[in-house]
């Protein structure tokens, strides 16, 4: 026996029964059913619509992963070419065989001289930031630096300045005091040359004072250094 089809015609009776006890007419029913018929007939529409909607977004976000896949591997390739400037081997061969000289061949071998470490080797998250450590009397010597703030005077033949390049293109600076007498060392002063004054700082002629931190007046300045001769060290750090 149809056990599932003997309960559903069950509560099917037992529903009709209800209705004759709530005194429920043939046509009220009739109606009830057919609003039912509608509803489910624009519930089935709209799944319908929603399935074919699906399907799109599907393939969109298809396409789209595969449009960045690509970016990504483009941006990679322009990072890891930017390395070097390296051209490939035929456009090397072809440009010699006609005798042009392409600038980024050029560009390229000064690129390889100046090389300290070779970022093709480097291990992933890993970035190269020239960084040169100088003392006060140094930096005396090379006519970098001018004075310092009246508060650090009677220290400053125990200063010592950390020079490091910023992945952001600007140059942090360390001002540590050292006493070599005791084995101790205090980090008294972080300072920040952002790419902006750097750039600046190319344009320097020989007579310009630059204040550091840069948004104070020479008066209440760390550090007055000579504008000239510290884009000129930093350029070397740079380039060592």
């Amino acid at each position: 026996p149809d056990y599932q089809k003997t309960h559903d015609l069950s509560e099917g009776r037992d529903k009709i029964e209800d209705l004759k006890a709530v005194e429920q007419k043939p046509e009220d029913v009739l109606s009830f059913m057919a609003k039912s018929l509608i509803e489910r007939d624009k519930h089935r529409i709209y799944l319908e619509q929603v399935g074919g909607g699906e399907a799109g977004i599907k393939a969109a976000r298809t396409q789209y992963v595969e449009t960045l896949r690509r970016a990504i591997f483009q941006l990679q390739a322009g990072v890891k070419f930017s390395y070097d400037l390296k051209l490939p081997e035929k456009f090397s061969s072809e440009a010699q065989s006609h005798n042009v000289n392409l600038r980024f061949m050029e560009i390229s071998g000064k690129i390889l001289k100046r090389q300290i470490v070779n970022p093709h080797k480097m291990p992933p998250g890993c970035s190269f930031a020239p960084t040169k450590t100088l003392t006060y009397k140094e930096l005396e010597s090379k006519q970098v630096i001018k004075s310092v703030n009246d508060m650090f005077i009677t220290m400053k033949g125990k200063l010592c300045f950390t020079f490091r390049f910023t992945p952001q293109g600007g140059v942090g600076v360390s001002v540590t005091y050292v006493d070599k007498a005791r084995k101790t060392e205090h980090n008294i002063k972080q300072l920040e040359i952002s790419k902006p004054i750097l750039q600046e700082l190319k344009r320097a002629k020989n007579a310009d004072l630059i204040a550091l931190p840069t948004d104070d007046s020479e008066k209440d300045a760390f550090m007055i250094c000579h504008s000239k001769a510290l884009s000129d060290l930093l350029d070397k750090i740079a380039r060592n």
